[in-house]
C-alpha cells in the first residue's frame, strides 16, 4: 500500500501579503505603543513569516523594532526521539524587561511554542511575551499554549499538514491530506 497526498491551496502570495497585513494591524491595535518591542522567529520555518510580519510593523507604526531569530531544538521535548539538527539563534539585543513578539508559521499542538519560551527565558525575563503564527491548526492542542495573533484558522486532522513554501520573496501555503491507499486501488 502506498500513501497519497492531496495538496489544496489556501493561500496565494497576495492572499499571504493581506494575512501578514491584518496580523501587523491586529498587533499595533492591541498595544498603546510598541516601541521597545523585538521581534524573534522562531527557526526554521518561523524567520520568513517573523520578516515579513517585522517589516510591516516598521512600516505600519513608523518604529524600529529589534530583530531576532531563535533555535528551540535542544528545548524541544521530542529531540530524543528523533535526529534534530540545530539552526543559529542570533539575538543581539537585551531580551530583560521588555515585550517580545514570538512569531513562527504554523501552531499544531503548541509545543514548538513550549520550547520557544524555554528557550527565549534562557536569554533573560521579557516584561511579557506574545506569541503570533500565520496558520494555527486548531484542535490540535497538546499543550495549553494558544497564539495571540493569528494570520488563518484552518481545522485539520493528524493526517494533514500545513506546508508553507517561500522562493524569491514570495509565499504559498498549502494544506496536505496524507491518506493510505487500499490495495487494489
Amino acid at each position: 500500500m502506498n500513501d497519497m497526498e492531496e495538496r489544496k491551496c489556501l493561500a496565494d502570495w497576495q492572499r499571504i501579503q493581506l494575512l501578514l497585513d491584518k496580523m501587523a494591524y491586529e498587533i499595533l491595535a492591541a498595544f498603546e505603543t510598541i516601541a521597545n518591542f523585538a521581534v524573534i522567529g522562531i527557526q526554521p520555518r518561523g524567520v520568513a513569516v517573523a520578516k515579513a510580519l517585522h517589516k510591516r510593523l516598521e512600516q505600519f507604526s513608523q518604529e524600529t523594532l529589534d530583530f531576532g531569530v531563535l533555535d528551540v531544538t535542544f528545548h524541544r521535548d521530542d529531540i530524543h526521539k528523533k535526529v534534530l539538527l540545530p539552526n543559529q539563534t542570533q539575538i543581539h539585543f537585551v531580551v530583560e524587561d521588555r515585550p517580545i513578539l514570538l512569531v513562527d508559521d504554523v501552531c499544531y499542538t503548541g509545543r514548538t511554542a513550549r520550547a520557544a519560551l524555554d528557550a527565549l527565558l534562557s536569554y533573560g525575563r521579557p516584561s511579557s511575551i506574545h506569541f503570533a503564527v500565520l496558520v494555527h491548526r486548531i484542535r490540535n492542542q497538546q499543550v495549553p499554549i494558544q497564539p495571540q495573533f493569528v494570520g488563518l484558522c484552518v481545522d485539520t486532522i493528524a493526517n494533514d499538514y500545513i506546508e508553507l513554501h517561500w522562493q524569491n520573496q514570495q509565499a504559498t501555503l498549502y494544506l496536505v491530506h496524507r491518506y493510505e491507499a487500499s490495495a487494489g486501488h
